[in-house]
C-alpha cells in the first residue's frame, strides 16, 4: 500500500466564486447611473470592473484542498476535505487521466455513476496529484493484466489520433498570419502573440499526454 498527501483543487468552490463575482460585477455595473457622478466615470468603472477581480483573487486560496490517498493493488482510497470516496477497480468500467492544466481524474463506474478530481496548477501545486495519478494508470494496468478485467483507460483529448493534425493546421495557420502581416509591414495585434502562447500550451500537453501514454494498456 502506498500513501499519498497531495493538494486539489475543488471545483464546487470555483463555481461558486465565480459566481459570486460575476453577480457582484452586474450589481456594481447597475449602480454605473447613480455613483459614476458622484466618483466620476473612470474611477467608478475602475471600482466596478476591479473589485470582483479582486474579491477573486483575495479568496483563490479556498479553492485549493489537501487531500490524502492509499494506493492498494485493488483499490484506491482517498480521504478529502468534504468526503472519503473508495474506488474498487471491479467496480470501474471505464477511467481517464488527462495531463492539461494540471491533472484530472474522471472514473466511470459501472452503474454509471461518475467521480472526478482535479488539480488545477492555476490554483495549487499538481504535482503530488499527477504522480499520484501516474502510480494509479499502472497499478490498474497490472490488476488488468492480472485479472483479465474489461475496465478500460480511455484516451485524453491528446492522445486522440487527429490531435496532430489539427495542432499542426492551426500552427500552419497562425505561421501564415504573421508572416502575411510582416510582408505587408503590418504588425500583428497583441491577440495574435497570445495565440502563439496558446498554440505552444496545447502543444506541449499533446507531447505530455503522448509522453504518458507510453507502456500503458492499448486503449479503446
Amino acid at each position: 500500500m502506498k500513501h499519498y498527501t497531495f493538494e486539489y483543487t475543488n471545483q464546487s468552490t470555483i463555481f461558486l466564486l465565480l459566481a459570486a463575482c460575476f453577480a457582484l460585477l452586474i450589481v456594481l455595473l447597475l449602480g454605473v447611473p447613480y455613483m459614476a457622478p458622484l466618483l466620476g466615470s473612470t474611477l467608478y468603472a475602475t471600482l466596478a470592473i476591479g473589485t470582483p477581480f479582486l474579491v477573486f483573487f483575495l479568496n483563490r486560496n479556498k479553492i485549493k484542498k489537501v487531500g490524502e490517498a492509499q494506493l492498494e493493488d485493488t483499490s484506491l482510497t482517498l480521504l478529502l476535505s468534504d468526503q472519503t470516496r473508495s474506488i474498487q477497480f471491479s467496480e470501474l468500467k471505464s477511467y481517464k487521466v488527462e495531463y492539461y492544466n494540471g491533472t484530472r481524474l474522471s472514473c466511470t463506474f459501472k452503474d454509471n455513476t461518475k467521480f472526478k478530481l482535479m488539480a488545477n496548477h492555476q490554483f495549487c501545486k499538481p504535482e503530488a496529484f499527477e504522480a499520484l495519478c501516474d502510480d494509479l494508470e499502472r497499478t490498474i494496468d497490472q490488476y488488468i493484466l492480472e485479472t483479465n478485467a474489461e475496465l478500460v483507460r480511455k484516451p485524453s483529448l491528446y492522445e486522440q489520433k487527429w490531435m496532430p493534425f489539427l495542432l499542426g493546421a492551426m500552427s500552419l495557420t497562425m505561421a501564415w498570419v504573421f508572416l502575411r502581416a510582416y510582408s505587408s509591414g503590418i504588425k500583428p495585434p497583441l491577440s495574435s502573440y497570445t495565440s502563439v502562447i496558446i498554440m505552444a500550451a496545447l502543444w506541449a500537453a499533446y507531447f505530455k499526454a503522448r509522453e504518458k501514454n507510453k507502456g500503458k494498456v492499448p486503449q479503446v
